[in-house]
C-alpha cells in the first residue's frame, strides 16, 4: 500500500481475532493502543488513535485506523516505510506496513526547470507564494517577456477590476516619470481633444463654465438668474422643502395602505365615498354574516347580531328586485 506524503485522511484496515484461538473474530472493540515507526524511527504512540469498526454484522472483526499522525516524509527522500502496531486486550496484536511516497511536486517542495527542458504547467499556487520579497531583483523585465505574451486574449474577462487592485496600488510613485509624460503627451496631442492644455478648467465661475461648454454669455447667465429668482436664491432650501413634502405624502400613503382600518358601522352607505371606504364596504359585504328572506337582505356587523345595513327584496315571479342598501337600524 502506498500513501502520498502529507495526506492525513487515509485509512488502513485490519482484522481483530481472538488472542487465544487466533481465529474467532472480535467485534465491538474500542480504545485501541497504536504505536508507529517511520523510516527506522523509535516507536511512538499515536496521541489520539481513531479506530472504527466497519460493520459488525456484515464484516465482523474488520476495523479501520485513520492515518493522521507523522505522515510527512523527510526532506530529500522520495519514499519511506511506515509501520503501525495495534493492540487491544481482547484481540491478538496486529502489525501493518505501508509506504509513504513523495509526489513529483508537494507543498513546500522546490520545482526546478532547467533551461531548454520545457514548460512547467502549474494548476494552482499557494496563497502568498508570490510576493515582492519572493521575486529576485530584475527577475521580471521586458526582455524576459516574449512579444505579445500578455495581450487581451491572454487575460480572462474581469481578471483585472477595481476590486482586485489595492488602494493606492497605482499612484505617482508607482509610475515612472517617462510613463506619466507619455500619457500626458498623448492626451494633449489628440487631434479631436476639446480642452486646451491646463486652461479651461482653471476658472469655474459662471463665465468660466460658459466658456468651457461654448454657451453665449446671455444664455447661461440668464438661465442661472432665472433659477435663482424662481427658487428665492436658495436652491438648497427649496430642495429641502420639496423633500420634506414628499416624505409627508409618502408617509400618509403608507399609513393608508399599512394601518388597520375599522369596518364601516351601522348606517346607509354614502353615495360618493373615497376609494378606501368603498373597499371597506366591499370587504365587509364579502366577510360578514348575511341573511336573505323573501322580502329583505341583511348585512350584519362583526358581532353577528347587529344589522348594520339592509335592502328590500321583491320578486313578481319573473324579476327579482334588490333595493338600495339602507341603514339597518
Amino acid at each position: 500500500m502506498r500513501i502520498p506524503s502529507g495526506v492525513t485522511d487515509q485509512v488502513i484496515y485490519f482484522v481483530a481475532v481472538d488472542s487465544t484461538d487466533f481465529t474467532t473474530r472480535e467485534t465491538g472493540l474500542s480504545s485501541f493502543t497504536v504505536y508507529r515507526s517511520r523510516n527506522g524511527g523509535a516507536a511512538a504512540a499515536f496521541t489520539t488513535p481513531t479506530v472504527t469498526e466497519v460493520d459488525a454484522t456484515n464484516m465482523p472483526g474488520v476495523y479501520k485506523l485513520l492515518l493522521d499522525e507523522d505522515m510527512t516524509i523527510d526532506s530529500g527522500d522520495d519514499a519511506q516505510e511506515y509501520v503501525v502496531h495495534i493492540t487491544h486486550a481482547g484481540m491478538a496484536p496486529v502489525t501493518r506496513v505501508f509506504e509513504l511516497w513523495r509526489r513529483e511536486v508537494t507543498a513546500g517542495g522546490t520545482l526546478t526547470v532547467a533551461a531548454g527542458v520545457g514548460q512547467a504547467s502549474v494548476q494552482s499556487i499557494v496563497a502568498n507564494a508570490i510576493t515582492a520579497t519572493a521575486i529576485a531583483s530584475n527577475a521580471i523585465t521586458s526582455a524576459k517577456i516574449a512579444a505579445s505574451a500578455i495581450g487581451a486574449s491572454q487575460i480572462a474577462s474581469d481578471a483585472i477590476t477595481a476590486a482586485k487592485i489595492a488602494a493606492d496600488a497605482i499612484g505617482a510613485s508607482e509610475l515612472a516619470t517617462d510613463a506619466v509624460n507619455e500619457i500626458v503627451a498623448a492626451v494633449w496631442a489628440a487631434a479631436t481633444r476639446t480642452l486646451s492644455a491646463n486652461t479651461n478648467l482653471n476658472d469655474l465661475s459662471a463665465a468660466g463654465v460658459r466658456a468651457a461648454v461654448g454657451l453665449a454669455a446671455a444664455d447661461l447667465d440668464t438661465q442661472l438668474a432665472a433659477i435663482l429668482t424662481d427658487t428665492g436664491t436658495t436652491l438648497d432650501g427649496k430642495l429641502d422643502a420639496i423633500a420634506a413634502y414628499i416624505d409627508t405624502e409618502v408617509a400618509a400613503i403608507l399609513a393608508l395602505l399599512d394601518d388597520p382600518r375599522a369596518e364601516p358601522g351601522q348606517g346607509a352607505p354614502p353615495v360618493n365615498p373615497d376609494l378606501a371606504t368603498k373597499i371597506d364596504y366591499l370587504y365587509k359585504a364579502w366577510r360578514n354574516k348575511k341573511e336573505q328572506t323573501a322580502s329583505e337582505h341583511r348585512l350584519f356587523a362583526d358581532d353577528g347580531s347587529t344589522i348594520d345595513q339592509k335592502a328590500t327584496v321583491s320578486d313578481d315571479g319573473s324579476t327579482t328586485t334588490v333595493g338600495e342598501m339602507a341603514t339597518g337600524a
